[in-house]
């Protein structure tokens, strides 16, 4: 049982670790501004993720309690007030991060092109946040219920097929900027909360 819930989980974070060392690498390609822009970007973003990541784990517990007390219904009202929460809080954070994007970037760095760039690619983001903490929150209560393989086919349809065939496209085909790679991230989570909520 251990293998069979904790293998899926380990190759879901191969795929998505895997997928942001390919994404790296195409904002490298970019010019050193792209780069510290993405790199910072993706540092201010990852802060307001913590919230979503909070009621993920509440939903994984929580489901997995109900399931072991064998009441599914419970487990149920437990992923949704969990969504519930978690979009709430994702909504504010995304709020804050699109009027505060360039004072985000500006703590770490005082460079006024990384600035700009930087915080643009936050504000693209931020319309997608609502739709990552649908995404965590569902595969956190799917683990829960004891189902890790979906989290990780979700993971690769997202990482793999949308977001980087989207990024590597628009940017080697289109000769799209650091936006060929954020734009296909919001699509990526947008199509993952589709699958999720399915």
């Amino acid at each position: 049982q251990i293998v069979k819930l904790g293998l899926p989980t380990a190759f879901e974070r191969i795929t998505l670790s895997a997928g942001q060392m390919v994404i790296t690498a195409l904002a490298t390609g970019m010019g050193s501004i792209m780069l510290a822009a993405h790199q910072l970007a993706t540092t201010a973003e990852s802060i307001c993720y913590m919230p979503c990541y909070g009621f993920s784990v509440a939903a994984t517990t929580l489901v997995a309690q109900a399931i072991g007390a064998d009441e599914k219904k419970l487990a149920k009202t437990y992923s949704l007030v969990c969504i519930r929460y978690g979009v709430l809080a994702m909504v504010a954070s995304a709020v804050l991060m699109y009027i505060f994007a360039p004072k985000m970037i500006w703590l770490f760095i005082r460079d006024a092109a990384v600035i700009s760039v930087g915080a643009a690619m936050l504000r693209i983001e931020a319309f997608a946040e609502p739709c990552v903490a649908v995404t965590n929150v569902i595969c956190g209560a799917l683990k829960g219920g004891g189902d890790t393989r979906w989290p990780f086919y979700i993971s690769i349809i997202g990482m793999w097929i949308v977001r980087l065939s989207m990024a590597v496209a628009a940017i080697k085909i289109f000769g799209a900027g650091l936006e060929g790679i954020w734009v296909p991230m919001a699509i990526d989570w947008a199509v993952r909360m589709i699958i999720c909520i399915y």
